[in-house]
Parts: C-alpha cells; sequence; structure tokens
C-alpha cells in the first residue's frame, strides 16, 4: 500500500522545513511506502484548505492507494500516530507532547486525517467553498456521514441511565399524538364523570422554553382545582381542600426543559400518589386531606398560559396502572381505557373535536385560524425523541496520536469571531446542511485549478505549486 501525504501550504517555510525532516525520521522504521506533497497555494486568495488538497488528489490519485492530509504545524511524536492504512477514514490527532487532550470539539476532523482512495472519491472529497479559516472539518464529515461512511456514535448523557432509555427508545415504532396548545388556549372536557377514584395520567412534556410564570398543563374545572403546572424550572402537583393545600414539587428529579415522560398514577383508598419518570417512580407519596376527585370537568393547558404547551402521547386511564404497566406503557405504550388523541374528528368549525374513546372536546381561547394548527396527528415516537431528546453525536474514528503543535491551534469555532469563520459558517449551516450544496456534484469533481510547477524537493517529498 503506497501513502500520499498531502500538505497544504503557504508562507510558512519555517515550519515546513521543520516538518519535513520530522517525517522522514519518524517514519524511517515504520515500513510505510510514503512520499510527501507540498500542496503550495501559489496566488493571492485566500487560503483555501480543502480545494488545494482537492487539487494535489486529482494529480497523484493514480499512483497512491491511500491519503493523509496534514497540517504543516503538527508534528507526531508517539506510535499511536498510525500512518499505516485504513479501513475507515481516521482521524490521528489527540493529544499534545504534554499528553493534553487537545481537540478544539468532539467532531473535529482536521489537522491530520487519513483517507482511503475509495472513501475519498466516495465523499468527493472536501468542499470547495471554505475560504480562510473555519468548518472545513465539519463539511467533510457531514460528506462521511451522507455517504455512509463508518463513524462514531457519541451520546452525550450525564448518567448512563439516560442512554440505556434513548437507545431502547430508538427501536421503537408506536405511534403518538401530539397536542400543541397556543398560549391562552384551553381544551375542555365537559363530562364530569372522567375522572374517577383511581386514575393514571401520563404524557410526554418538554417544556417549550423555561418560563418564570404559572404555565398550567392539566387541571380539573372546581372551586378547589386538582392540577399540574410548571414554575421556574419545576414541576408541580397541587390541589386544595377548603383551604387546605396539598402539593409534590417535582424539582430535583428531573429537567423539564428536556424532553420526559411523566406518569402519574393515584389510588383512592390508599390516598397515595405514584410519580414516574421515564418508566422509573421517582415518588411514592400519600396525603390526608379528604379531596373529592370525581364530578370534574377535565382541561388541557389555562387561558392564563403565556406560552405554548405541547404535549405527546396524552391518556388518561380510569384506573391505577401497575408498576409494570407503567414502564410498558413509557416504552410501547398501553391503550387508555378513557382519553387517548391518536384518532380525531373535528366539527363546528374546528372549535369542537371527539377523540378516540368518542369523547367530546371544546377549544377555547384562540382565533379558528389558530386552532388549526392545534392538534398535529399520528407520529412516530422515534420521530419525537430524534427531535427533542439528547441527538447522537457521529465523530471522526480516532486513535490517540500525540503531536508536538508549532503556533496556536485548534480554535473552538463557535466561540470565535474571525471574519473568515464567520462566512464559513454561513456556508456550513446555510448551504450544506440545507442541501443547497450537492455534495455529490461539487467537491472533488466539481475543483478548479491550474497546476503551475511540480518540482522533485528529494527522494521522499515533491513540491507542487497550484492557482486556484
Amino acid at each position: 500500500m503506497k501513502l500520499a501525504i498531502i500538505v497544504p501550504y503557504r508562507d510558512r517555510r519555517d515550519d515546513l522545513d521543520v516538518f519535513i525532516p520530522h517525517m522522514e525520521k519518524f517514519l524511517a522504521n515504520k515500513q510505510i511506502d510514503y512520499k510527501i506533497f507540498v500542496a503550495e497555494q501559489s496566488d493571492d486568495r485566500a487560503f483555501n484548505y480543502g480545494k488545494i488538497c482537492n487539487a494535489v488528489f486529482n494529480e497523484i490519485k493514480d499512483d497512491y492507494d491511500y491519503f493523509c492530509f496534514h497540517d504543516v504545524d503538527l508534528l507526531p511524536l508517539n506510535d499511536d500516530a498510525d500512518y499505516s492504512y485504513k479501513d475507515t477514514p481516521t482521524h490521528l490527532v489527540f493529544e499534545n507532547e504534554n499528553k493534553e487532550k487537545i481537540l478544539p470539539y468532539s467532531q473535529y476532523f482536521g489537522g491530520v486525517v487519513i483517507f482511503s482512495k475509495d472513501d475519498f472519491i466516495k465523499v468527493n472529497g472536501f468542499g470547495n467553498d471554505y475560504w480562510g479559516k473555519g468548518y472545513i472539518d465539519l463539511d467533510l464529515l457531514y460528506r462521511c456521514l451522507k455517504s455512509k461512511i463508518t463513524l462514531t456514535k457519541n451520546y452525550d448523557y450525564e448518567v448512563k441511565e439516560m442512554l440505556k432509555s434513548d437507545l431502547k427508545y430508538r427501536n421503537i415504532t408506536k405511534k403518538v399524538s401530539k397536542i400543541v396548545l397556543p398560549e391562552n388556549s384551553i381544551i375542555v372536557n365537559r363530562n364530569s364523570n372522567v375522572i374517577a377514584t383511581d386514575f393514571t395520567l401520563s404524557f410526554h412534556y418538554k417544556e417549550v422554553r423555561q418560563n418564570r410564570n404559572k404555565i398550567v398543563i392539566f387541571r380539573t374545572l372546581d372551586v378547589d382545582d386538582f392540577q399540574i403546572f410548571t414554575i421556574n424550572g419545576q414541576m408541580i402537583l397541587q390541589f386544595f381542600d377548603k383551604g387546605e393545600l396539598f402539593q409534590i414539587d417535582i424539582n430535583n428529579e428531573v429537567d423539564i426543559t428536556q424532553f420526559n415522560h411523566f406518569t402519574f398514577t393515584h389510588d383512592y383508598n390508599k390516598k397515595e400518589f405514584i410519580i414516574y419518570i421515564n418508566g422509573v417512580e421517582k415518588f411514592n407519596i400519600n396525603y390526608t386531606i379528604n379531596y373529592n376527585f370525581t364530578k370534574k370537568n377535565v382541561i388541557l393547558g389555562d387561558i392564563d398560559n403565556s406560552v405554548k404547551i405541547e404535549l405527546i402521547d396524552f391518556k388518561l386511564f380510569t384506573k391505577k396502572l401497575t408498576k409494570n404497566e407503567v414502564n410498558r406503557n413509557f416504552y410501547y405504550g398501553v391503550k387508555s381505557n378513557c382519553f387517548e388523541f391518536n384518532k380525531l374528528t373535528f366539527y363546528d368549525n374546528l372549535t369542537t373535536f371527539i377523540d378516540e374513546h368518542l369523547n367530546i372536546w371544546e377549544i377555547m381561547g384562540k382565533t379558528t385560524s389558530d386552532k388549526e394548527n392545534l392538534i398535529i396527528g399520528e407520529m412516530s415516537i422515534v420521530d419525537v425523541l430524534n427531535k427533542q431528546l439528547n441527538k447522537v453525536k457521529y465523530t471522526p474514528n480516532k486513535i490517540k496520536g500525540r503531536y508536538e503543535i508549532r503556533g496556536n491551534k485548534f480554535a473552538d469555532i463557535e466561540k470565535t469571531y474571525h471574519p473568515d469563520i464567520i462566512e464559513n459558517k454561513k456556508t456550513y449551516y446555510d448551504d450544506l446542511l440545507t442541501n443547497k450544496i450537492n455534495i455529490s456534484k461539487f467537491g472533488l469533481k466539481s475543483v478548479k485549478y491550474t497546476l503551475l510547477n511540480k518540482i522533485e524537493h528529494n527522494n521522499n517529498t515533491e513540491w507542487l505549486k497550484i492557482s486556484l
């Protein structure tokens, strides 16, 4: 296997004079058949790392099996910086000479990258539209992802249980409903015999934005309301009886700005609430006041809510679910015997609808045009999770190469204001990720350049001067 090390270069002679002898010494006993290609951009335009790499690849691709795209200011120090052939694109830079991890962000795919010839052609090379600093590595990673090149899946979770839940979720295809309540809107069921002595209430919920005002999710219509609401980042279950208050603050167990599933079971004889979060029991609390849960109208939302709320897979059961049923409902779905919104029929100019169990609901507080988007019908729970749970991050395949770094390097591109980076950020987010750039057409196949000169520098190094 023959390796071509392509070194994009301009006005860095001091670094280059150190780099070439260092690489020759480092690779001397590695049994790697290699050649270094200094890829010099010889024009007055802003430096274009991707375009210069594409140009040199096109010039030499027939003679080499795999390619390393290498910054001139990175010098390998340990054997983990392995330049041998790799079956999948691999990122070599991991730590500095002090054994400190140096990657600016987890998806960083620059500095020293190895590709087989076939894989580089498959991803259509680098993007040609990044001038100056920033985002060319993320463009390359995106091309790998879209081309189905093997990458590493990463999940950014604080606790292992969150990861387990999410992994299990991703294999679920159950269908759920989504209720979108604009601010100052309610949905009312006026059947006063719905809430039974024993009942279970469940839904997926994420607060659209953290709000200091009280946001009611569910309540009954009575002098002393039973209600579930959020305020100041907390979820609270509360009811009164003759001025006496019962309240459960769900504040230390959940972040309501993240997508979670809530289940509230009530046992009338035991005067007991059990609260489950993501299928796991978190609270088991008894109360002493004599509250009457029956003969009450049920309301979703509140006329005083100042922001919209979204409820996924809202269900009400006229029984207390067992722990196993709660867990099964969380992961796979249990059919409600009372309220469920997967099938809806609207009438009366969209101000009234009938749910799956033929319950009649009234929509109040907004104009008809607002109500048209009040209910979004069936969707896959995977669709919901992909949007609202911690997403998978695809990162390059990495090995723990140790490198000496010459000069200042590895800026966090999301936290800098260099004009090149700002412009390249627009290209990446506004053009590439929105598919305005067709990666199968634009990249290696479309690169335009002029080869000005080709000089044999020594036995291991060739120098190509290119105008873009």
